[in-house]
């Protein structure tokens, strides 16, 4: 089988600018522990599937947290027009470990009910 290449929607494609290890730190130091996991869980059995509908799902879920005025429309463009590719299995084990290093260990509030 032969490896599979791929182009992914990053931070900077998105917002214009990289974004600093320590803002990203900042960021998950505001959410809750157990949302973030509980996140990265879902969304890494919908990847583990390889379901369209599951692809879709993330894509959805993921869209629904922009809170960038044009993110959503521009992401939404790369992935279904561009080609590329949301996320992959390497990121959520990255997100994972920023959740457990970082995040605040407090029941599930929703994100803040966001």
């Amino acid at each position: 089988m032969a490896p599979a290449f791929a182009t992914y929607v990053t931070y900077s494609d998105t917002f214009g600018k990289p974004i600093t290890e320590a803002d990203l730190v900042t960021r998950v130091e505001a959410l809750s522990l157990n949302d973030c996991l509980q996140s990265v869980g879902k969304l890494s059995h919908l990847l583990a599937s390889q379901d369209p509908e599951a692809l879709s799902e993330i894509r959805q879920f993921v869209l629904a947290g922009l809170r960038a005025s044009g993110a959503v429309f521009l992401v939404d463009g790369m992935i279904r027009y561009g080609g590329r590719r949301l996320m992959f299995d390497k990121q959520l084990m990255a997100l994972a470990r920023l959740a457990l290093l970082h995040a605040d260990d407090r029941p599930p509030d929703s994100f803040n009910d966001q």
